[in-house]
């Protein structure tokens, strides 16, 4: 079973991007005050699906371009503009599509006018996002305030002083020139993962802050240009889009919203442990659950993306600037675009719940948060079987102006600390954290910064929750958007990576995958050969949770020169388990495997840690019983 879910992750290979769940976040905080409820999802939805649908193996259904629609993998600032140029034109394009008439009369229905656009945001929302977290864009719009966050975009700012601007590669190179290979990355800068690279795609990432908030003005401004060419046309149609149904579709668009957060949660393969908010989520597992439901569901909102290939309207000529598998395309003029709506003067609250320590001791421990500023709400990945951890979570918020006058300073927030004990969503169960309380809710104050009594503006002043079987401790940062002075760049210690002492992502980076070496005695039973394929058996019945590659190393040798019950007889596997894990995370994580190793009778084992730096190698010594054999075919 396991071996057949790690083909099915190896299938899903990376695309990436910003963090899915950020992606959803600071999609609905652009929109969710001006469209329904139904319509923010459809909106999440298909910007999820531009990442879901870029997978390499959907070529196989005709789906094979949304890889472009994350900016990836422009190297000259002609490149760059040349990309936005296409991307604007054409989303103008299809938008004038969607509303053409005959006869005085629309060609498409309000429904499916609705629909396509509220599409047309998803997707191309995603792109914008990708720009600014895939791109050096950050590094030439240093902060000069450390109470203020600049907020200059593409098109308020132009690309007149940022000449070296540039996106990173993840999979291929776009337009290889000169014969180059694709995968033939020398001399370009690496989008990289959650260790590296010039991507600030998850809030572990340096400058992700300071990223997310241009993100935000992004979307809030390139929004604001959608609407304007549709309003053009249909003076009453945003105004529609406020009362907007799925109706007899809606619980399929909720299911489509939650394999969302499943599949980028629980995705897991060499290299890759989750994808929605940051690693250590992932279950090879669970993922394979969620996408046998989600290949066997169909859905409009899935055929806008498999038959009705509307992405495609918006990629032309993304990447046209020549090449032996690019053909040169003009940039086209853009000079219909007016003057961005800048979300300048809008507060960006972030709260970090930073630690938290879980006392039950129940086997099940996979917390995550969900966190509500001012009714949005902000959902975690699962941190899968940590029950002591500085995740250093991040919820991040925007109140306009009017919003701010409203509040009068004051924002409602709760928090609350749920575990995730199945792949259902209905099978969860919440912890209390406040006595006999199942959610804290409090006022935070902007003016002082104080979170209903107490100061909580900084790590320095972090908020301590003492319930009966989790405790945390979180703060709150805040930042005024634009409108910043101009001058030097400032040393600011209030966005930085997190908490100096904080080791969660330092842990996750230093140490990727830990190899373990397995000396196995042959025993009568086992035969002579070097029965590979029941160490395989057995250690997918251990590790089910698990990526993993086995392998023999020797066999009818001395494993161990030392033991002196080694009579040579014997198999040495070599067997690297893939994830974050180094120190006492891996000395858990090993003994787990030891321990459930023995319930599967492989048996007469010891255990020896040896932590050698980066590198972390941990020897056994088991006797494979011929029990093992029956595990084979799982």
């Amino acid at each position: 079973m396991v071996c057949r879910v790690v083909l099915l992750s190896l299938l899903l290979v990376a695309v990436w991007s910003f963090d899915t769940g950020h992606h959803a976040d600071v999609t609905a905080s652009v929109v969710r005050n001006t469209y329904s409820d139904d319509a923010t999802k459809v909106v999440q939805v298909l910007n999820y699906f531009s990442d879901h649908y870029a997978q390499r193996w959907f070529e196989f259904l005709g789906v094979d371009d949304l890889w472009k629609i994350h900016f990836d993998g422009l190297e000259t600032l002609d490149q760059v503009n040349a990309y936005w140029a296409h991307l604007t034109a054409n989303t103008k394009s299809y938008i004038d599509v969607l509303f053409s008439k005959t006869g005085g009369n629309y060609v498409l229905s309000l429904e499916k006018r609705q629909l396509y656009f509220l599409a047309t945001v998803g997707i191309s929302t995603h792109a914008v996002q990708d720009f600014y977290t895939h791109s050096n864009w950050v590094k030439f719009m240093k902060r000069s305030q450390c109470t203020c966050l600049r907020i200059d975009t593409f098109f308020s700012h132009g690309t007149s002083s940022v000449t070296g601007l540039t996106t990173g590669f993840y999979d291929k190179v776009p337009c290889p020139a000169n014969g180059r290979d694709e995968k033939d990355f020398a001399g370009h800068i690496v989008h990289g993962g959650y260790c590296d690279g010039v991507n600030k795609d998850s809030f572990n990432r340096p400058l992700f802050d300071e990223s997310y908030a241009f993100a935000y003005a992004g979307t809030h401004e390139w929004v604001s240009l959608l609407h304007s060419w549709a309003n053009a046309k249909d003076g009453t149609f945003l105004d529609s889009l406020a009362t907007y149904s799925a109706g007899s579709d809606r619980n399929d668009l909720d299911e489509a919203l939650d394999f969302g957060y499943t599949l980028s949660s629980f995705v897991q393969a060499p290299g890759l442990d989750g994808h929605y908010k940051g690693w250590l989520s992932g279950s090879a597992t669970l993922f394979a659950s969620e996408l046998a439901q989600f290949s066997d569901s169909s859905s409009v909102y899935i055929e806008l993306i498999t038959v009705q290939h509307i992405q495609n309207f918006l990629i032309k000529n993304l990447y046209s600037y020549g090449g032996p598998k690019c053909a040169t395309v003009a940039a086209p003029d853009i000079s219909f675009v007016t003057a961005p709506i800048k979300p300048v003067g809008e507060l960006q609250i972030t709260l970090k719940l930073w630690s938290y320590t879980v006392s039950d001791v129940s086997a099940t421990t996979n917390p995550y948060a969900i966190i509500t500023i001012d009714g949005q709400e902000f959902k975690t990945a699962a941190l899968r079987g940590l029950r002591d951890a500085k995740p250093d979570w991040s919820a991040t918020a925007f109140l306009s102006v009017a919003r701010q006058t409203a509040l009068a300073g004051v924002v409602p927030i709760t928090i609350q600390l749920w575990r995730l004990r199945t792949q259902s969503s209905s099978d969860v169960e919440q912890y209390e954290i406040d006595g006999t309380a199942t959610t804290y809710s409090f006022s935070y104050t902007t003016l002082t910064q104080t979170c209903g009594t107490k100061n909580c503006k900084d790590k320095a002043n972090s908020v301590v929750l003492n319930g009966n079987d989790v405790d945390l401790s979180f703060y709150i940062t805040q930042h005024t958007l634009g409108g910043c002075s101009t001058g030097g760049a400032a040393t600011c210690t209030d966005l930085a990576q997190g908490p100096a002492d904080i080791s969660q992502w330092k842990l996750f980076c230093q140490d990727q995958n830990a190899q373990v070496d397995i000396c196995v005695k042959k025993t009568t039973e086992t035969g002579s050969s070097c029965r590979n394929s029941d160490m395989q058996a057995a250690v997918s019945s251990a590790a089910s949770m698990e990526t993993y590659d086995v392998s023999v190393l020797s066999c009818d040798q001395q494993c161990n020169e030392d033991d002196s019950e080694d009579d040579g007889n014997s198999i040495l596997y070599s067997i690297t388990l893939y994830g974050p894990d180094s120190g006492p995370a891996l000395e858990n994580r090993v003994s787990s495997l030891v321990e459930q190793a023995n319930a599967n009778s492989l048996n007469g084992f010891t255990v020896v840690y040896s932590n050698s730096g980066v590198e972390l190698c941990v020897s056994w010594v088991l006797v494979l019983l011929v029990a093992a054999v029956g595990y084979l075919g799982m």
